[in-house]
């Protein structure tokens, strides 16, 4: 719990204290802030830099949609469906079906690995394939 000042019967407490005194350094200063996946980037004097007051903004640069989309299209021969559990047993997702008669790559929507009818292999000339095995 932060400590508390009585100055002239109003309660202050030093991390607001610290807060007026950072705010003021940092526009002083100038700051780089970095663009997060969600593209929030806030002025010097948003009160939400507070928490990076002693430490450096962490963002992670490798975004989960573009790490999915390196991964390559498991193909699938003979059927019109499959399903995805997530693999690995106990630690998957619940058993999802996925529909592979439209000439698209289909997505599991929880762990989104790709899926595609192996008909449909020649209009993705750019993409990686694995066979199912």
């Amino acid at each position: 719990m932060a400590a508390r000042f009585w100055r002239t019967g109003i309660v202050t407490s030093r991390l607001f204290l610290r807060r007026r005194t950072v705010f003021s350094s940092a526009a002083r200063l100038g700051s780089n802030d970095k663009v997060t996946h969600t593209g929030q980037k806030w002025e010097e004097t948003d009160y939400r830099n507070v928490r990076f007051i002693d430490r450096e903004k962490q963002v992670n640069e490798q975004f989960a949609i573009d790490l999915l989309a390196e991964e390559p299209v498991t193909l699938i021969s003979g059927r019109t469906h499959t399903y995805c559990d997530g693999g690995h047993g106990a630690l998957g997702h619940p058993k999802v079906y996925i529909n592979l008669d439209k000439p698209e790559i289909n997505d599991c929507g929880y762990c989104g690995k790709r899926f595609l009818a192996s008909k449909h292999k020649n209009l993705f000339p750019n993409e990686q394939f694995e066979d199912l095995q």
